[in-house]
């Protein structure tokens, strides 16, 4: 980041150092806490919510799969459809990479699939009871995961609305209110 010499030219004391070390340590933390709540979470998730489909001979559904252009790591391709609101096609068209809200997924029958994975989605709707009701009805089993309390991530993200306390959408969800209003 900087030598010895700081930004200013001048040797660095022992506190100028001290604060570049303790920065350095909170910025792994953040990334470490980022990469094991929505990487390593996830792919639990998507493996348990694959076995289950599989075991019950349906598909699996991956909702809020994220695009090319708004997920951090890439869209996400765990299940047999895979999709998002930001995605354009119909899933009839493109399966791997299709439209749909998670409020109204009235485009699925009842219990279509064996399992729906639903990572890091639900905090982000409005209207989370209605999501929670579809995820049910779509499928027979429903994988939910939400941020971590630990996570900083959880209580930074502006478009988080939601704060699920078991990490899985369920409990009393407490609202994000000094982020946004409904």
């Amino acid at each position: 980041m900087f030598g010895s010499e700081g930004m200013t030219g001048k040797p660095m004391g022992k506190t100028g150092k001290k604060l570049i070390m303790a920065a350095g340590v909170g910025l792994s933390f953040v990334a470490a806490t980022y990469v094991v709540d929505v990487n390593i979470r996830r792919g639990t998730a998507a493996k348990e919510a694959r076995e289950y489909a599989d075991s019950v001979g349906k598909p699996m559904l991956n909702v809020g799969a994220g695009t090319a252009g708004t997920a951090l790591f890439g869209a996400t391709t765990y299940g047999d459809v895979n999709c998002d609101i930001g995605n354009q096609d119909s899933c009839d068209v493109n399966p791997q990479a299709c439209h749909c809200d998670i409020t109204d997924m009235s485009q699925f029958p009842d219990k279509h699939f064996g399992s729906v994975l639903a990572s890091h989605v639900v905090e982000h709707v409005v209207d989370y009871k209605a999501a929670l009701a579809e995820l049910h009805r779509v499928a027979d089993k429903v994988f939910i995961i939400t941020p971590s309390w630990w996570a900083l991530h959880t209580w930074l993200y502006p478009d988080h609305k939601w704060y699920f306390p078991d990490g899985h959408g369920g409990g009393t969800p407490t609202r994000l209110s000094y982020l946004e209003k409904v």
